[in-house]
């Protein structure tokens, strides 16, 4: 499809007072969205553009995003996906950027420990801020047994930020017993 919008919005005051803290705004936004399925395939794809303006602030974006989906048995689906943005602020001399992908591996092993693979990268570039990278993989295991959740995590993230760069490991390990 493709949804198209409009929204204003006027702010008045009530009485005789100022108006200085009341904006009026108004936005475009236009949409187009694609979808298929196939017997274990299933894509997506979306794209939108906005263009917003008030007496604040004036920008334009674009925006991307994709998905894939492939389920080749009843126990193992694979999912990649990705996206971007472009923000330009015509107000302010400003312009943004973003970037994500991501891939995810989700199986059921045969002792029914339902487990989760990711690995994710994203990027965010901004004329007035420093960029930014953030390189994260995660891993978590779940199985039930009777009563008892258990739920094993596990993820590590890399970030990088004006030349400096941060790693962090987390793990967790959740135990519940149902009543």
């Amino acid at each position: 499809g493709v949804p198209l919008s409009r929204d204003e919005n006027e702010h008045k005051p009530l009485s005789g007072g100022g108006a200085s803290y009341l904006t009026s705004s108004t936005r475009d936004n236009v949409r187009l969205n694609l979808r298929e399925n196939w017997e274990r395939v299933q894509a997506r794809g979306d794209a939108s553009a906005t263009r917003y303006n008030s007496s604040n602030l004036t920008y334009d974006e674009r925006r991307f995003t994709q998905n894939l989906i492939y389920v080749p048995t009843d126990v193992l689906m694979l999912s990649v996906s990705g996206s971007e943005y472009r923000t330009n602020y015509t107000s302010q001399q400003r312009q943004t950027n973003g970037r994500s992908g991501r891939l995810d591996v989700d199986w059921i092993s045969a002792g029914g420990w339902f487990t989760t693979a990711s690995l994710s990268r994203n990027r965010f570039e901004d004329t007035q801020v420093p960029s930014e990278r953030i390189i994260e993989a995660m891993l978590k295991l779940r199985r039930k047994w009777n009563k008892l959740d258990l739920a094993l995590v596990f993820s590590l993230t890399e970030r990088t930020r004006s030349g400096v760069q941060s790693v962090n490991a987390n793990f967790q390990l959740t135990a519940v017993r149902r009543f």
